[in-house]
């Protein structure tokens, strides 16, 4: 799916490359714990007149986070609401230890997903004279792996020429 800017607008556009792979999830040695912000309009409310998102915090909360070809999806705590879908996932860390040292001075970012959904806990009750259901927020959001929006890319078609 390719769309116009409107004219006079000018955005960076982020490169494919800070989409996250397995290689730099497990380089990085990312875990449940990591911290991750998030883009997002929870109930459609905006940060400011401008109409930009809101910007909120959480940690991996679910193991194991690779390979992402068979996980794919992890749980991101932050209380989730309706209009956080589709919101970017992302990780930025300084001087950040793996590999069994410390890395001063070093700078790691990427794209770790888009937010799908928020985790429910479903009851459900069968009486005599009804089944009730009843879903419980867990203020969970599963986020899909940066991988498999790489993936919904490489099968695009080719860019139309303008």
């Amino acid at each position: 799916m390719y769309v116009r800017l409107p004219v006079g607008v000018d955005l960076p556009l982020l490169p494919i490359s800070l989409l996250a792979t397995d290689k730099e999830l497990e380089e990085y040695e990312i875990h449940p714990g990591d911290s991750l912000s998030c883009l997002g309009y929870p109930y459609g409310a905006e940060a400011n007149e401008a109409g930009f998102p809101i910007l909120r915090s959480g940690q991996i909360a679910s193991y194991p986070l690779t390979p992402t070809i068979k996980v794919k999806t992890f749980l991101y705590d932050f209380r989730v609401f309706g209009g956080n879908s589709g919101g970017p996932v992302y990780f930025i860390d300084q001087n950040r230890s793996y590999g069994g040292g410390t890395r001063l001075g070093n700078r790691i970012q990427f794209l770790a997903g888009l937010v799908s959904q928020e985790k429910m806990v479903e009851e459900e009750i069968i009486s005599i004279a009804e089944t009730r259901r009843t879903k419980y927020p867990l203020s969970l959001a599963v986020v899909i792996h940066a991988t498999l929006i790489k993936e919904a890319i490489d099968l695009l078609p080719t860019k139309p020429e303008e």
